[in-house]
């Protein structure tokens, strides 16, 4: 639900755009997801998801002033499919650090002798 919140914010936000600047905040939120999905550890998810972060606050400040004109439906569905795989891979990646936090310790290796 969240998400979706967030989802229609940003459509609400960027409708009543011109097509040009629309066009260019969708390519940037597929930016941000082929770099969301590309990212293999969770420091680089943290980064990105900052830069999203911002990237919806500028699209809040970029929009709200705009004119009348409205989106298109295809604009509006593929602003929802970026945002909606951006968060499936943002997902993925807290998943695999937290698997990675519950993982025993290595049985094989040994304790440090400095420690008791």
């Amino acid at each position: 639900m969240r998400n979706f919140t967030i989802v229609a914010g940003l459509v609400l936000a960027l409708t009543g755009c011109g097509k040009n600047k629309f066009e260019q905040a969708i390519s940037d939120m597929e930016s941000l997801k082929d770099k969301m999905c590309a990212c293999t550890d969770k420091a680089c998810a943290d980064k990105v998801n900052d830069e999203y972060r911002e990237f919806r606050k500028s699209m809040k400040d970029k929009f709200k002033k705009e004119d009348d004109k409205e989106a298109s439906e295809e604009q509006t569905k593929r602003a929802k499919e970026a945002d909606k795989a951006f968060h499936e891979c943002r997902s993925k990646m807290k998943d695999a650090a937290v698997k990675d936090a519950e993982k025993p310790a290595d049985p094989a290796k040994p304790a440090d002798p400095a420690k008791p």
